[in-house]
C-alpha cells in the first residue's frame, strides 16, 4: 500500500481507510494497472 499510495505507515490507518485503500489496490491490479493482474479468488470474485 505504501508503495502504490505513498502512505508511509498503512498499519496506522483507521480500519475503514484501510479497507478503502487495499480495495482501491485491488480495482487498480484487476485493470492491469499495477502491472500483474491479480487472480480471482473465492474473496475477490
Amino acid at each position: 500500500m505504501s508503495l502504490y499510495f505513498h502512505i508511509p505507515f498503512p498499519e496506522n490507518l483507521p480500519d475503514g481507510v484501510w479497507v478503502e485503500k487495499f480495495r482501491q489496490i485491488e480495482w487498480l491490479a484487476d485493470k492491469g494497472l499495477l502491472g500483474a493482474k491479480q487472480p480471482q479468488t473465492e474473496y475477490n470474485a
